[in-house]
């Protein structure tokens, strides 16, 4: 009897420690989809939690990385299904290397573009074991919930560093996100244009283009968004008056909720019910 029931302890160790892994694979206890608009001072970084794995959008600047590595892993998170960088800005892409050396990574996602910095050599060389895809308007992936397509740019960079951000749009348990990376109004009217007559733009929530400033969300693009909550990365104080008191006031125009890290903090969105 006392062997039955040693094999019964056992047994039910082994099956408690599985459901723990399967359970920290992406530090979701419950099966809730949710995303983490990340304070990483004045940068940028989401996180995208489903039950099948995490993605994460863009990796803030270098001073934030180590703040940023604990931070994922105080959410439980051990690995990443997808890594996306929007463009190689320093504020993107400057804890990338921190993150891709701490968290094993199946794919890193950018929009093709290089640059001429430590933080982007840094990457290079921590992403030498993962497969790097540059991607185009069209390309889809999907992660558990979470259905990430690109909008921007086109085949063939072709704008300013800011407007080659990739643009995305995510859809994850009925609600859709729009994520504008540092775009501005040049990529606001190519998509105007390229979805006139359709609703194609609207999004329930709307990740501010390039932290919030002037150049970014033009009263049209807005209207064809309509999102009901509007999120702006920025950090406090910064030297770059992010976020626009102008822009601002268009984003006031057609929205109500509008929420920023330099003021909030990480922002939680909650999609699990």
């Amino acid at each position: 009897m006392r062997k039955i029931r040693l094999i019964c302890l056992v047994l039910g160790a082994g099956i408690l420690l599985a459901a723990v892994l399967a359970v920290n694979l992406c530090g979701s206890a419950a099966p809730t989809p949710e995303v983490i608009a990340l304070d990483v001072g004045e940068g940028s970084a989401t996180l995208i939690r489903t039950e099948a794995g995490c993605i994460l959008i863009d990796a803030g600047p270098e001073d934030s990385q180590n703040r940023l590595c604990e931070r994922l892993y105080r959410l439980g998170v051990r690995s990443l299904a997808l890594v996306i960088f929007t463009h190689p800005d320093e504020d993107h892409i400057g804890g990338g290397d921190g993150i891709l050396r701490r968290f094993p990574t199946e794919e890193i996602w950018t929009n093709g573009e290089a640059a001429d910095s430590d933080s982007y050599a840094a990457l290079l060389r921590a992403a030498k074991t993962v497969p790097v895809r540059a991607v185009t308007a069209g390309e889809r992936r999907t992660v558990g919930e979470a259905s990430v397509t690109v909008l921007s740019p086109d085949a063939g960079l072709a704008g300013s560093e800011n407007e080659n951000s990739l643009v995305l749009s995510v859809e994850l348990a009925g609600h859709r996100l729009l994520i504008m990376g540092d775009a501005g109004e040049e990529t606001e009217n190519r998509l105007l244009n390229l979805t006139a007559g359709t609703d194609s733009l609207r999004a329930d929530i709307l990740f501010a283009g390039h932290h919030g400033a002037n150049g970014s969300c033009g009263a049209e693009f807005l209207a064809a968004v309509a999102p009901e909550q509007i999120i702006i990365s920025c950090g406090a104080d910064n030297p770059y008056g992010h976020p626009d008191g102008r822009a601002l006031e268009r984003m006031r125009a057609v929205c109500g909720d509008i929420r920023r890290t330099d003021l909030a903090g990480d922002i939680h969105l909650d999609f699990s019910e």
